[in-house]
């Protein structure tokens, strides 16, 4: 199994120093790759949540790759209706061609509301906008072209894409529901869900391989986890723990409620919290479910014990995952 830490792009992580001190921490200590969220233009009433200043995440994926050359980095996930395809296509292509294949492209269909109506884009359409950005964005890295693409949302003809990298990047959607599952086994190069359940995990994975030998998909196919708040506690945590609330709580606005609860044991403790016996126990079980990569969130330390306590944090998940 593989590990990654998903980075935040705001608060303390911010500055230079501090993203660059958790960064080059995560390479040092073994760290498959490093994770970036993906917004262009938060709305006021979201502040609460992840404020400005803020990076965005394949500046950020460029900024990396040129500096650490083992390590991998990822959008956890990039909003495919945000952009149109040929940008994303012309931006990851040169990413993935310079780094020599070390770009991963989380994708996903969106959430925030605000975000949508601030760049025009409708948001009850963001399902199918990001159906056929992948679809295009797999016409375009097919080949020299000139390629043609049709669709609803976008569409272009005789277009010779700018940058095709000898091994396209990998597309990894992320979504929960079945309509994700079936997005990422039909347009996909994985799957990245957002914390469900081993069961659920598993049952996930179960439904993409039956659509993969259904349509006869051939390839490599990655599975992927998007954690939820990872605490290692230097004692066992018995139910929900001070240390692990659970941040959807209180979100009143419906557009939040897209992310699911958070996993928990069968006496409430939040699964990937506790001591080093009990996390390890979670990975194990994440391990039989079909998990072959978990991006961890660790970075909740930082809102009690600064950038340090989420460096901590790196540290003492090393030592569990090695």
């Amino acid at each position: 199994m593989k590990f990654g830490v998903a980075v935040p792009t705001w608060g303390p992580f911010a500055d230079l120093g501090a993203l660059s001190d958790f960064v080059g921490l995560a390479e040092e200590l073994g760290y498959e790759s490093v994770w970036f969220a993906d917004h262009v233009a938060v709305p006021a009433y979201a502040t609460d949540r992840f404020d400005p200043p803020m990076l965005d995440p394949l500046a950020l994926a460029s900024w990396v790759l040129a500096r650490h050359g083992r390590l991998r980095a990822g959008t956890d996930v990039l909003v495919a209706p945000y952009r149109h395809p040929l940008l994303v296509a012309a931006m990851a292509g040169s990413l993935q061609r310079l780094s020599e294949g070390r770009l991963l492209l989380g994708v996903g269909i969106g959430y925030l509301r605000g975000e949508f109506d601030a760049l025009g884009v409708p948001l009850g359409e963001r399902a199918t906008t990001t159906d056929e950005v992948l679809q295009a964005l797999r016409t375009v890295w097919s080949g020299r072209g000139p390629h043609h693409f049709s669709g609803q949302h976008f569409g272009f003809s005789d277009i010779l894409p700018v940058a095709v990298p000898p091994n396209p990047v990998p597309l990894l959607v992320g979504g929960n529901n079945a309509n994700a599952r079936a997005r990422a086994a039909r347009l996909g190069d994985g799957w990245h869900p957002l914390y469900p359940t081993p069961a659920d995990y598993a049952t996930g994975r179960e439904e993409i391989e039956r659509i993969r030998e259904k349509d006869s998909s051939a390839g490599s196919f990655l599975y992927s986890y998007s954690a939820a708040a990872c605490v290692i506690t230097e004692r066992a945590l018995e139910g929900r723990g001070a240390d692990a609330r659970d941040a959807s709580a209180g979100d009143s606005r419906p557009e939040y409620r897209y992310a699911p609860a958070f996993p928990t044991d069968g006496e409430g403790r939040p699964l990937l919290c506790g001591s080093p016996e009990q996390v390890a126990g979670d990975v194990e079980k994440y391990r039989r479910a079909g998990v072959e990569q978990i991006v961890l969130r660790v970075w909740n330390a930082a809102s009690r014990s600064g950038v340090n306590g989420a460096m901590d944090q790196l540290r003492k998940w090393a030592v569990v995952v090695a």
